[in-house]
């Protein structure tokens, strides 16, 4: 069962618009972070569809559409291996993040996977659950 505080309102949850947003948000960072610490050059099928994402939080791009760049992310993920395996699950489930907020969850686990088979994660696993620590406290409902 999914969770409240991610679950839109107009779906009987808690999350509202802006904050659905703040966690499209959080997946762009966490994309790009996992990008820099992997030393990752991602290709233009990638970012064609991470900019999906981007344009999402703006409110220029549907949820249909993030929900079917994320679908072919995964697609692409399937024929993979390893590292950039792990990679393109980070950046399907952040790019999900517009449809489902908690596919957010995604990009820290598929991310430190990626990580893993590069180098040491521990700083890694801080920063995640720092910034996590952070989207969840901007969440909260008083």
């Amino acid at each position: 069962m999914r969770n409240n505080y991610f679950k839109r309102e107009h779906r009987g949850g808690l999350l509202t618009e802006s904050n659905h947003i703040k966690c499209g948000l959080y997946s762009l960072k966490a994309i790009q972070y996992v990008f820099e610490r992997c030393h990752y050059e991602p290709h233009e099928f990638l970012m064609e569809h991470v900019e999906v994402l981007n344009k999402w939080v703006k409110r220029e791009a549907t949820t249909g559409e993030a929900m079917i760049a994320s679908r072919e992310v995964h697609q692409v993920a399937k024929t993979l291996n390893g590292f950039e395996k792990d990679i393109y699950r980070a950046v399907g489930h952040g790019i999900g993040t517009a449809h489902m907020a908690d596919h957010l969850l995604g990009v820290p686990l598929y991310g430190l996977k990626a990580l893993k088979i590069k180098d040491s994660i521990e700083e890694d696993i801080d920063w995640f659950f720092l910034v996590l620590k952070t989207l969840m406290n901007h969440l909260k409902r008083f």
